[in-house]
């Protein structure tokens, strides 16, 4: 509120540059370039992507502060280990060591003076810092250097350009130099039809296996839900399987033919943390009071009366459930329109919402098909896959860990009756073809599924619609009804399940478009006695030494002891004594001394000089005789002597709050002389001026 313009900080208050940005100004700057030079605008297109048809051919990241992980990894290891420093390292501290605030106003032409209103407060990113990312990406050498060229070009990033802000050098580490980069874009070999390598096929054995895999986010990513708002783009809290299996795509067609991957069937990555997390079933609520209960149980059906669902994931672990909630983010973007590109201008209505899955968390999901074939993919995915909506910029970068192919089990259930709830959206069609919500068309493609009777005896579900990008038609596909992830079905059966109709109904699905990671359910055997465990695990890290941010906690070291100097000089300001003794005339004279002091030899040679007016009787001691006097009264006791102007920073560093860690770090008060002096001063500053005002008063 106090802010009218921020900068963009992260959750610890360390600034950042978002890779959107940093994108549009390449692409701004790419295309002077390709105009200065007289090549053809295809590249740009070909680039940087173009919207509804293409994506870019590179991924950019966040630009952020050198050893920005180390230093969040430290942060991290102060707040869990150090807790009584933790104030020390609070986002509002942390954003003052890295900016400065700002005041504007706008001078009305006729009056002269500042217009109503007009006074604006905003943040600016201290001069000297660098920031620092990575381009990634299969670029060709004539891209590599018309990102170099467009690179160089930019010259200044952020608001108020024109008053004098934002000048920046940019540079891209490559082994080239700016004759040979304009050689290659301005020689026209670009285009040149390329003889593509011939695809190769797999033999397949037959037989499917399953192979699981981890997602790390590196970077936030949007998983796209319904869009409520056109300027709101929400975010699922897991992985789509679509998403998953076009990145897989992107890399493994590049190698092998398109069709092989149709044969393997790929599942919504879960969080996981320690263990795989699931959905949480519709059927588990939560009652007013805390309680947490099963709908479907006999016991609990009383005390579920107005009870409502639990959201988020959980996992079993010693007969108890945990829970987990996937940790979201959100950022704002502007639309910038090709019409207006050159005139580097944003529609004030043109503001929109990424909501995103934060980065740092691990997902798990599988993938089921051949053996083969899935050696195929591990081989080819690399550790790397881009997911996600903006997945060019600032989103979607995760690593990947494959695990081991192994043979598909599964034990039926023990008992007669239990739950299958949704993992993902279930579509069902009716004898007609269309996509419809019933219960006993549920009930009949279990039946077919398990081979056994099956009977729904009671059901609570929630309802979505889905609708699919075709990218052939570059248009949605038709909207289709579905039961939602958690949507819960008691059902009994008369007969044994065979083991393969288990994995058949767990690991292949039920209904249709199963082949996209629709389908998916689990059972929940035990819905009679539900266990609950609130208790997170705690976080554990190996980590246990300052190291990268030293220098920073140095910095906020300085800032603070700064504002507990002043805050001293105030304090004992009040509890001063005799006040009367020092008059605002004096008190200016001694405020002007200590502005004009630059070491405490500037003190020293002050009073000098007044000891010796003294002994030679000058006029100019005579005449401000009472005042002099007051002046050596006034720093004999309780402020001591202005010869000992700095021996207040030694006396009250004794309690400061931080001593032990700046010691730690290596700052010795004592020997910084400078350092002191400015402190000292600082602390009398304001004791002059809090007496001043007590005078006044």
């Amino acid at each position: 509120g106090l802010i009218d313009q921020d900068c963009v900080f992260d959750e610890f208050g360390i600034p950042y540059i978002p890779s959107k940005r940093i994108k549009g100004l390449l692409k701004d700057s790419a295309i002077d370039v390709v105009k200065s030079l007289g090549v053809k605008t295809d590249i740009l297109d070909d680039l940087f992507g173009k919207k509804g048809y293409a994506i870019a051919k590179f991924h950019i990241s966040n630009l952020y502060i050198p050893n920005y992980d180390s230093v969040k990894a430290e942060l991290n290891l102060i707040k869990e280990q150090k807790k009584e420093i933790a104030p020390l390292i609070h986002p509002v501290k942390i954003k003052s060591f890295f900016s400065s605030i700002r005041f504007h106003t706008a001078i009305d032409s006729i009056t002269k003076t500042a217009k109503d209103s007009s006074l604006r407060v905003f943040r600016v990113i201290d001069k000297g810092l660098t920031f620092e990312g990575e381009i990634i990406g299969e670029l060709s050498k004539e891209h590599i250097a018309l990102l170099y060229l467009s690179a160089l070009n930019i010259r200044y990033i952020g608001l108020a350009r024109h008053n004098g802000y934002g000048k920046v050098q940019t540079h891209i580490d490559i082994d080239k130099k700016i004759d040979e980069c304009i050689e290659l874009l301005t020689k026209g070999e670009m285009y040149k039809e390329k003889k593509e390598d011939e695809k190769q096929d797999i033999t397949l054995d037959g037989e499917d296996h399953i192979m699981e895999f981890d997602l790390e986010l590196i970077d936030p990513v949007v998983m796209l839900s319904k869009r409520e708002d056109k300027n709101t783009i929400e975010s699922l809290d897991y992985i789509l399987s679509t998403s998953i299996r076009g990145a897989i795509h992107k890399k493994f067609s590049k190698r092998y033919k398109d069709e092989l991957l149709q044969k393997v069937l790929v599942s919504n990555a879960y969080p996981y943390k320690e263990k795989p997390y699931k959905p949480i079933p519709m059927f588990i609520q939560e009652t007013k009071e805390g309680k947490i209960v099963s709908i479907f149980s006999e016991k609990d059906r009383e005390i579920a009366i107005g009870s409502k669902p639990k959201f988020g994931f959980y996992t079993k672990s010693n007969d108890h459930v945990k829970t987990l909630n996937t940790a979201k983010v959100a950022y704002i973007h502007h639309n910038k329109y090709e019409n207006i590109r050159t005139k580097n201008q944003y529609d004030e209505h043109d503001i929109f919402y990424y909501q995103a899955i934060k980065e740092g968390q691990s997902f798990r999901g599988y993938l089921i098909g051949d053996k083969a074939l899935l050696e195929a993919i591990r081989d080819t995915v690399g550790t790397e896959l881009y997911i996600g909506r903006s997945r060019s910029a600032q989103y979607g970068r995760a690593k990947v860990k494959f695990y081991d192919i192994k043979p598909i089990t599964a034990k039926p259930p023990s008992k007669k009756r239990f739950v299958i709830y949704a993992v993902s959206p279930i579509v069902l069609y009716n004898q007609n073809g269309f996509s419809t919500l019933s219960t006993d068309v549920f009930q009949d493609y279990i039946k077919n599924v398990l081979g056994v009777p099956v009977k729904i005896e009671n059901a609570i579900a929630i309802t979505t619609t889905l609708e699919r990008y075709i990218d052939v038609w570059h248009s949605r596909s038709p909207r289709l009804y579905a039961y939602d992830i958690g949507s819960s079905f008691l059902v009994s059966i008369e007969g044994d399940i065979s083991e393969e109709a288990i994995k058949k109904l767990l690991f292949y699905g039920v209904g249709e478009l199963t082949h996209l990671g629709y389908g998916k359910v689990d059972i929940y055997e035990d819905f009679e006695n539900i266990r609950w465990q609130e208790k997170e695990d705690e976080l554990k890290t190996g980590q246990n030494k300052i190291e990268h941010t030293k220098n920073m906690l140095v910095g906020l070291i300085k800032e603070d002891l700064k504002a507990y100097f002043e805050y001293k000089g105030f304090e004992d300001a009040e509890r001063f004594q005799r006040k009367k003794d020092l008059t605002n005339s004096l008190i200016g004279r001694l405020r002007l001394l200590i502005t004009n002091a630059n070491s405490i030899e500037d003190i020293n040679e002050f009073f000098k000089d007044i000891k010796g007016i003294k002994e030679d009787g000058q006029e100019d001691y005579k005449k401000h005789k009472k005042a002099y006097k007051n002046l050596e009264k006034a720093f004999k006791d309780d402020i001591k002597n202005l010869e000992e102007f700095v021996g207040i920073v030694d006396r009250l560093y004794e309690n400061y709050e931080y001593k032990k860690l700046a010691e730690e770090l290596g700052l010795q008060l004592k020997s910084d002389h400078k350092l002191r002096f400015d402190l000292a001063k600082r602390y009398w500053f304001n004791f002059f001026d809090t007496i001043r005002v007590k005078n006044r008063d």
